[in-house]
């Protein structure tokens, strides 16, 4: 066989995609609000969010560097899924909001094995011109299960269980799936590349890729200033409960499955997804915009379906951009690069929103307050960085 136990290789990646995307929907919406819920004060908040994207991205150049290596995919991909899943049932049994943040830390560090890997499984094992067809299917059914996890935790929240207890484990046991339906999976041999600094000296060479890079990381540092203030816009400002948070990220959701559907079934290029990713990011400058100022339910529903129709263009131009402009052999380490520094953006943006609120609050002891010029910040730099992709065009035509 192919794939993994008895599926070819292309539906063991859709199962495996699908069943992560089943964890990260029941329980990444409710992992900050969760943590709120033990007590977590701004800083601490933002340290979440610091962490999480840190090691998710900071560990994928370890990873990355060690499928290319082994010329290996597979391996890390199981591993990541088995370990990951086992941090589940600790955090379960904290009440500490700092332990939860050195668990969560740890848990998308195991996490972070499987991305750089994926990418790159994609790529082995699909011919240039169906890659685009795959890369959206995949989208497709990460959406889909994504959102059939979140509308469950949320309907379980409804009958009076424990939405946060449930949606955990069921992330839990979502993973171990994920490893499961590659367990077997025959890889296609691909050159081994064996970490060295000559990379560095590629990649400053390799200007399409630098481009993406500078202007990726600079976006994220401002979109990450936000991150936190989220979190405590809709636990201590709106007040929203399990259920409305739950029906934010569903209705986004959607908003993705229908986009997903229209770019599987138009025409579009590189050079236009290129475009539309610039577009999209600029018009990500809103959403603190509405936190900020009217964090009422109607505009929260209306700017989470915008960033549902905007999420599935940006993903899938990164993913590929990233894969025309890199060498072959080194797809996993040039992935795993650009998603540390993503990772180093997002932890300083996301460890200064925090801290800022913490310290403006105690100005005038106003949260809500406190947090508009933090928004602001986060506005500006969203919609020039995001225009500036445009500049990204020269390298796909």
């Amino acid at each position: 066989m192919n794939g993994g136990i008895g599926l070819s290789r292309t539906k063991a990646l859709y199962a495996n995609s699908l069943a992560s995307s089943v964890a990260m929907g029941s329980a990444q919406p409710f992992i900050a609000v969760y943590a709120a819920q033990l007590g977590a004060s701004p800083t601490e908040l933002g340290l979440l969010h610091a962490s999480m994207n840190f090691t998710t991205n900071a560990a994928q150049l370890i990873w990355g560097s060690i499928s290319d290596a082994m010329g290996r995919r597979v391996p890390l991909l199981v591993a990541g899924g088995l370990l990951s899943a086992a941090i589940w049932p600790l955090a379960l049994m904290t009440t500490s909001p700092g332990t939860f943040v050195l668990l969560m830390a740890l848990r998308f560090a195991f996490y972070s094995m499987t991305l750089p890997t994926f990418t790159a499984l994609i790529a082995d094992v699909t011919e240039p011109a169906e890659r685009t067809r795959v890369t959206v299917q995949i989208n497709a059914w990460s959406t889909v299960g994504a959102a059939v996890a979140t509308s469950t935790v949320a309907a379980v929240s409804l009958f009076g269980l424990n939405g946060y207890h449930i949606g955990f484990l069921i992330a839990m046991v979502a993973e171990l799936a994920s490893a499961v339906v590659l367990l077997g999976i025959r890889e296609q041999k691909v050159g081994k590349r064996m970490p060295s600094l000559s990379v560095i000296s590629e990649i400053t060479a390799n200007s399409a890729y630098l481009q993406y890079v500078l202007l990726n990381t600079l976006y994220i540092l401002f979109m990450s200033i936000a991150w936190p203030l989220f979190t405590i816009t809709v636990t201590r400002v709106a007040r929203l409960d399990l259920s409305v948070i739950a029906a934010l990220s569903v209705v986004s959701d959607i908003a993705s499955i229908a986009t997903i559907y229209l770019v599987s079934r138009a025409n579009v290029d590189l050079i236009g997804f290129v475009k539309l990713q610039a577009i999209s990011r600029a018009a990500f400058a809103a959403v603190p915009l509405v936190y900020g100022f009217t964090p009422v339910v109607p505009m929260l529903v209306a700017v989470n379906v915008m960033t549902g129709l905007l999420f599935p263009v940006i993903n899938t131009a990164r993913t590929l951009y990233l894969l025309a402009v890199v060498p072959v052999e080194g797809r996993a380490t040039y992935v795993a690069i650009a998603n540390v520094l993503q990772g180093i953006s997002s932890f300083v943006g996301s460890t200064v929103g925090g801290a800022l609120v913490d310290q403006l609050t105690s100005l005038n002891g106003d949260v809500a307050a406190a947090m508009i010029p933090v928004y602001l910040l986060s506005t500006v730099g969203r919609f020039v960085f995001g225009v500036l992709h445009f500049r990204l065009n020269r390298y796909v035509r």
